[in-house]
């Protein structure tokens, strides 16, 4: 890809087709790939790019950014300021996560509807980074469009088995893991980045075989 290029991936859920979680995937060359996602009665159109250094405009950049990471920051506390220990909670202010999204820059794929990010997803090797949505957005489709476009990129790259950590009581992501598909393993101890280095953190561990 090109510098200043975004990958874009269209999402269209057509209502009242009777059809629930069905997903095909298609490629078209190497410019653009496309996900037919429907989940009956919803329908809305929204797009996923790539988060790239080399957007066009700046101060639009910087916005971006900004949302992305308040999503993050947001979701972050709302599912395990109660469930982990409170000296990793201290640590996870809204700078935290602006300075982690720009260390993963190149690997962000980015939701936006009408323009505005309502999501993104993480990848590293064969792990699943980091995925999360705006309150306003869950429940609504796009969370399983960004972990079936993850899927898809693994494939792509040749990944068998991708992997994820899940915070031991983090319930609610448990069960969407599952019904996408993927199996709990049992328990791991995960080197959290942290601005004071890394934490050690005992979470869930999820596996999905890709081929």
């Amino acid at each position: 890809m090109a510098a200043g290029e975004s990958h874009r991936i269209a999402y269209v859920l057509p209502p009242n087709t009777g059809v629930t979680d069905s997903i095909s995937y298609s490629r078209h060359g190497d410019r653009t790939s496309t996900l037919l996602l429907t989940i009956a009665p919803l329908c809305f159109l929204f797009m996923l790019a790539q988060l790239c250094k080399n957007d066009a405009c700046k101060s639009c950049r910087r916005i971006r950014h900004r949302r992305l990471a308040r999503i993050w920051y947001d979701g972050w506390h709302e599912a395990h300021a109660h469930i982990l220990p409170a000296e990793l909670t201290q640590l996870r202010t809204l700078e935290s996560f602006r300075d982690r999204l720009r260390v993963n820059l190149p690997n962000v794929r980015v939701a936006t509807l009408l323009d505005r990010p309502v999501g993104f997803c993480i990848l590293k090797g064969d792990e699943l980074y980091q995925l999360y949505v705006s309150s306003q957005s869950r429940s609504s489709g796009v969370a399983t469009a960004l972990i079936a476009d993850a899927e898809a990129r693994f494939s792509e790259s040749g990944v068998e088995t991708a992997w994820l950590a899940c915070a031991i009581r983090n319930e609610r992501a448990a069960r969407f893991y599952e019904k996408c598909g993927w199996r709990r393993m049992g328990t791991m101890i995960n080197p959290t980045e942290t601005s004071q280095g890394a934490f050690s953190l005992e979470v869930w561990r999820y596996e999905k075989s890709l081929i």
